[in-house]
């Protein structure tokens, strides 16, 4: 996947209200949750924090969230991501077969964007779109627009290697809540 066209970008728009007020909104449209596994420094995350940084140098009034294609990514990143618009807390509690139960949490009280915040979502968000969504959502950080629902895996998946070169399969090893408890 090059990594460059699924590159979180921003664009913004001036929107008037119904009293004739401008509003410049600053919408990011994040395809996926993505990080560079060459060992590289490319990582959504640090992408949607330079993007975050310049719409706040811009004084936007309002960002846009846009999730509504993206089917998902590396959970770390999702994690991370969230962590921008709260001070700190659970962003999502995984729980395997047996019970075990892990929490994914953003540690950095730092809050880079506390303005007014829309998640965008639609069939095609899932994974750890929906965990940002609903983390944002449960910490009423966020007002979640879009379809009535998202693709609504709710699994936490492990790729394994076969032995032999044969290949690999997906393998499902969990399921994820956010953190008011949804699934």
């Amino acid at each position: 996947i090059d990594l460059k066209e699924e590159a979180a970008r921003i664009s913004y728009v001036d929107k008037k209200t119904k009293d004739g007020k401008t509003l410049k909104l600053g919408v990011i449209n994040l395809p996926s949750f993505y990080a560079d596994s060459e060992g590289g420094e490319r990582s959504c995350f640090e992408d949607m924090r330079k993007l975050v940084k310049e719409a706040n140098a811009k004084k936007v009034d309002g960002i846009v969230l846009d999730l509504s294609h993206n089917g998902g990514g590396v959970l770390g990143e999702a994690v991370r991501i969230g962590g921008l618009f709260i001070r700190k807390g659970n962003i999502v509690e995984t729980q395997d077969s047996g019970g075990r139960v892990e929490l994914l949490a953003d540690l950095d009280s730092t809050m880079d964007y506390s303005g007014p915040l829309v998640v965008l979502t639609s069939r095609l968000s899932a994974s750890a779109s929906e965990i940002v969504a609903g983390a944002l959502r449960d910490y009423k950080r966020a007002v979640i627009v879009g379809s009535d629902h998202t693709f609504g895996k709710g699994t936490v998946q492990a790729v394994m290697k076969l032995r032999d070169d044969l290949g690999a399969i997906k393998v499902t090893t969990g399921m994820f809540f956010t953190p008011g408890g949804d699934s």
